[in-house]
């Protein structure tokens, strides 16, 4: 091999000057490359697959056998000259044997065991081309596998490739970027896999002011082809444009204007959704102690041909009389209509609400905080025709909360469940269940499925036509919190009061919230216990709300974690109940240098009112370092029972690698 070609391991020429050390440019050359990884091993994965249907007595079973020598290259080139062209590049170089045992398939042809040899290409490439001039095209390449932890009771395995790059010119007046990723990824390790298939372009142009202020134009254009679950498919495209600008005015920028406009269009299989949005926001700092803002926003979204527009606006003072007591005053209209092919719906409403929090520091034993709010709404409902189309109305789903949608007698056949982005479809229960609660509908994550604990999402539903009505809506809120000695001791409480007086004919939903609680913490013990008390005209509930934890390092090479929550809840008018209870813990060790440990596992069950779930899953990794020597063992049982549904899974992975 010609070094004239290609040189391995190579140093930049230094000269010293004065005293000091001082770079030379590279000479040209065809091709450089500097080895940065060479390594072989193996990698070996046994996985067990049983499903179990409701309807079937014959369980599906899957056994998969992969072993695979394992070769990595990893390093940094370049072409002619490394301001020319220069790269970095990983790659794994794999024969795979692969074996599949399938059994119990509704489908006899897809029964029996299948095996086959098959060259495999892992790789991660970074490319820059002239990297020192403003208009540097990168582009990059990558194909791998790697988890993915939908919560931690639900591991799967990710199988991805990609490419892409981007150009533009990134200097100047507006510096403008062009990009495009093509992506897909299936994944697997679940009773039914998901794969995804999606081409992404996407522009950006921003203007940066000296002073502050900045101007940003991003539009983006996704095609995408997902199969959930195995059986529900999602085809189509998006489009997003955003143009948003800040500025910073006056003396000592004491005003701030944001600005926001947005488009947004998703086709996809069976739906045609677009959504345009106004926003407008001053902030006025007046002094340190005062300020005042000022907002409006408009908001269309259609579907089919369903029409929701919306008009909010809003101003309000903010004062801090002392540095503990923080007084605002916020007056706000809102003009909301919806127009479908059977009904529409009106609704304004205008109001104003006093806010008044107070936090004071107890001496050096404890800290007590103050807080309360009323707020004065009158508000005017109008139906006309029949049903009601409601699009995109946002919610945070978490598992111990209780989630209503907003409107009463909503039909559940109608409900469609997307992302925040509006793009990502849901699946009704396998990512989500509703539960009839009187006139509303409580919606609920399903713990395994692809809406994460804690996630955003948008509902779409109709609901059955109301009557006409006017009344008032007169909201407090009381909050209270006293922390001693640290937080040892915490105790809190908060009540909302939500009265609408004047309503006559339509369904109201009159409530007083009122939630008390305790929390300790003390070095790694965390202890809370927390009751609520939902009296509702519409959806009365009480819930008790318990949680454990304690975090300890015996030694140092050790650390042992143990998380527990308890949730009971109830709705008293329809003698139903829901009780939800988790157990997590980890344990990592480090016994000496070269080895290390580390443990988890984990039990849920949920069961009901309209649910009935238990998870358990157990995963152990050990790994071992020695020199250049480097293995790493797994293995993840998971076992998970939903209605009469039953899941079983046993996975061992081994990874073994040798570094030269």
């Amino acid at each position: 091999m010609a070094l004239g070609f290609l040189m391995i391991g190579h140093r930049s020429l230094t000269t010293r000057t004065a005293g000091a050390e001082a770079t030379e440019p590279l000479p040209p050359r065809w091709m450089r490359f500097r080895l940065e990884r060479l390594a072989a091993g193996l990698d070996v994965e046994a996985e067990s697959q049983e499903w179990r249907g409701g309807f079937s007595d014959t369980p599906n079973t899957r056994d998969r056998l992969y072993v695979a020598p394992v070769v990595e290259v990893g390093g940094r080139g370049s072409i002619y000259h490394p301001n020319l062209f220069e790269y970095d590049l990983f790659g794994e170089n794999l024969v795979a044997y692969e074996q599949f045992d399938l059994s119990g398939s509704p489908d006899p042809a897809s029964n029996g065991s299948e095996s086959s040899w098959d060259p495999l290409i892992r790789y991660h490439l970074n490319g820059r081309i002239l990297k020192d001039k403003p208009y540097s095209p990168i582009f990059h390449a990558s194909r791998g596998r790697a988890f993915r932890d939908l919560d931690f009771f639900t591991r799967t395995v990710v199988d991805s490739e990609s490419y892409g790059g981007s150009a533009g010119y990134r200097a100047g007046l507006i510096p403008v970027t062009v990009s495009y990723d093509r992506r897909s990824e299936s994944e697997s390790g679940m009773a039914r896999p998901s794969s995804t298939d999606e081409e992404i372009l996407t522009a950006d142009a921003r203007n940066s002011r000296a002073y502050g202020g900045e101007t940003q134009f991003t539009y983006t254009h996704n095609t995408f082809d997902r199969l959930n679950r195995g059986f529900a498919s999602d085809s189509g495209q998006s489009h997003r444009a955003d143009l948003t600008d800040s500025e910073k005015l006056g003396t000592a920028d004491w005003i701030l204007l944001r600005s926001l406009l947005r488009y947004g269009r998703v086709d996809s299989t069976g739906r045609s959704d677009e959504d345009f949005q106004f926003n407008e926001n001053v902030l006025l700092r007046h002094s340190s102690a005062l300020q005042t803002f000022y907002d409006y926003s408009f908001n269309r979204r259609t579907s089919g041909g369903t029409e929701n527009t919306g008009h909010t606006g809003g101003a309000g003072i903010q004062h801090q009389l002392y540095e503990s007591l923080t007084s605002s005053l916020e007056f706000r209209g809102d003009d909301q209509t919806s127009r479908g092919a059977s009904g529409s719906l009106d609704v304004f409403r205008y109001g104003a609400t006093l806010s008044e929090n107070y936090t004071k520091k107890l001496g050096s034993w404890g800290r007590l905080h103050l807080g309360y709010s009323f707020g004065i709404q009158p508000e005017e409902r109008t139906f006309t025709g029949g049903d009601i189309q409601i699009l995109d109305e946002p919610h945070t789903l978490r598992d111990t909360d209780v989630t209503l949608l907003a409107l009463p007698n909503a039909d559940p056949a109608t409900l469609r469940v997307t992302d925040s982005t509006g793009t990502i479809l849901y699946l009704p229960n396998l990512d989500y269940v509703l539960f009839a609660r009187g006139e509303v509908t409580e919606i609920r994550r399903v713990s395994g499925g692809h809406i994460p604990n804690g996630g955003e999402v948008l509902v779409s539903y109709v609901a059955r036509n109301q009557e006409s009505d006017q009344y008032t809506n007169l909201i407090q809120s009381f909050q209270w919190r006293l922390d001693l000695f640290g937080r040892l001791l915490s105790l809190y409480a908060r009540m909302t009061i939500d009265e609408k007086p004047g309503g006559s004919s339509a369904t109201l939903n009159e409530f007083v919230d009122t939630v008390v609680g305790v929390e300790s913490e003390w070095r790694g013990l965390q202890l809370g216990a927390e009751y609520e008390n939902y009296d509702s005209t519409l959806t009365p509930y009480t819930a008790y709300r318990f949680r454990e934890g304690y975090n300890w390092a015996p030694l140092t090479y050790a650390n042992l974690g143990i998380n527990l929550s308890q949730t009971f809840t109830a709705f008293p008018d329809t003698d139903r109940r829901v009780n939800y209870q988790d157990f997590i813990a980890r344990c990592e060790i480090r016994p000496v240098r070269s080895v290390s440990i580390k443990l988890e596992g984990g039990y849920r069950i949920e069961q009901g009112d309209g649910v009935d779930q238990t998870i358990f899953t157990a995963r152990a990794d050990i790994s071992y370092t020695l020199g250049r020597f480097a293995a790493l063992l797994g293995y993840e049982y998971h076992d998970e029972a939903y209605f009469a549904d039953v899941y079983h899974k046993h996975y061992l992975y081994l990874k073994v690698r040798r570094t030269f």
